[in-house]
């Protein structure tokens, strides 16, 4: 019941270790606001939202494949330069913090990630990433559309200490 007055107030409860455990409150944005280092609430590409809902990575919700949207930080924007490999996921010549992919989720099975390699974001889409070595973000699933975003995702009251 707590959980529908929180959604019904445009609120969101986060309990994942992928970002700050706490409240959430999701504003209206529009394509042309979205730029690098935004929190967004997003829907996952569908082929993503389909394993993660099979191996439990994510909850039902109203995205495609009826997952929830989740919460994620825009690493890269259209014309930015992408850069996967063993140690982990370069923004324009940049590391971000705990993005190398992995092998196995925690309960043993594979987990493919996007390939390694050089690659250009392309005009209408995005990279996303969650500083969480576990994190379930683009460095296994790729780019996003930025039709995917459902709006931007402001802390409201946040445990900052991980």
């Amino acid at each position: 019941m707590l959980g529908n007055l929180i959604a019904v107030a445009g609120l969101r409860l986060n309990f994942t270790p992928s970002m700050p455990l706490g409240i959430y409150r999701f504003a209206a944005v529009s394509v042309r606001e979205i730029h690098r280092g935004m929190l967004v609430a997003v829907c996952a590409p569908s082929r993503a939202a389909q394993l993660g809902r099979r191996r439990g990575y994510v909850s039902r919700g109203a995205c495609a494949e009826n997952c929830e949207p989740l919460l994620k930080t825009v690493a890269a924007i259209a014309g930015d330069d992408v850069t996967i490999s063993p140690s982990g996921v370069n923004v324009n010549g940049r590391i971000l913090r705990d993005s190398r992919p992995l092998a196995i989720d925690r309960a043993g099975r594979p987990l493919l990630s996007w390939p390694r390699g050089h690659f250009h974001i392309a005009r209408g889409a995005i990279w996303l990433h969650a500083d969480h070595e576990r994190s379930w973000d683009s460095r296994y699933w790729g780019p996003v559309p930025t039709r995917n975003v459902l709006a931007k995702a402001v802390p409201v009251l946040i445990n900052v200490h991980r």
